[in-house]
């Protein structure tokens, strides 16, 4: 759960809180197992059409907590690395790890699981390993951490030390900053990051796969429901 509820110039301490879901091979919040499904998913192709089916009881999934960052309290403290302006994004790394990035100061802070400050690293700027505007989106590809600015029309590349690795073009148009507009991950090695495309018909949204190498080649256009003002899309490990 990630805080965005401040402006430019309100920083506040607020924690930031992790959690896992698990099912029935763990533990529910109260000690108890988690409720076991019989859950059945058949999938086969008839007519040139897959079919996907799923049958029985899925398992309960339960929330446990994994690890808070930050002071209880939203009042003003002294200024350390657990005060946030704006955290829009966070990621596990690979070393157990905490990377949240804050838009407000542009720069990726790394918290152990205990909450301990380890590191940061960005900061505001056109140069290597930093932000011209905004930070939409962290990710990890293989071991190198990507960033994502779509405001500033880039994405970072760093190590797991934070040291600017690579840089590169976010692909297509976009302006944005709100929810969803970031990186979709499908797979240890490959994310997609979300964008505007010219088609025929004007612009469309579409999800561009990105690796450690670079661009995939693969891009994924936003799936509407001709019935509904609602946009759905569908980006799976496939």
């Amino acid at each position: 759960m990630i805080g965005d509820a401040f402006g430019p110039g309100a920083a506040r301490a607020f924690p930031l809180v992790f959690f896992a879901a698990i099912a029935a091979a763990g533990c529910t919040t109260d000690g108890l197992p988690a409720a076991a499904g019989d859950l059945t998913t058949t999938i086969d192709t008839a007519g040139g059409v897959v079919r996907v089916v799923n049958s029985g009881e899925p398992p309960r999934w339960q929330l446990t907590l994994e690890a808070s960052i930050g002071p209880r309290s939203l009042a003003v403290g002294d200024g350390g690395p657990e005060e946030f302006g704006r955290a829009t994004t966070a990621v596990l790394g690979p070393g157990g790890e905490v990377y949240v990035g804050d838009s407000q100061y542009l720069e990726v802070r790394v918290f152990g699981l205990d909450g301990e400050h380890r590191r940061t690293f960005g900061r505001e700027g056109e140069g290597p390993g930093e932000f011209p505007a905004h930070i939409n989106s962290l990710a990890w590809v293989g071991d190198r951490l990507l960033a994502l600015d779509l405001i500033g029309g880039r994405i970072n590349e760093y190590s797991a030390e934070g040291e600017p690795i690579g840089q590169r073009v976010a692909p297509g148009r976009w302006g944005g900053s709100g929810p969803g507009e970031g990186f979709h991950p499908a797979g240890g090695d490959e994310v997609y990051s979300q964008s505007l495309i010219t088609e025929a018909t004007g612009l469309a949204t579409a999800f561009v796969g990105q690796n450690a190498a670079g661009e995939t080649g693969d891009t994924i256009r936003r799936l509407d429901d001709p019935t509904s003002d609602t946009e759905y899309v569908s980006v799976c490990d496939c």
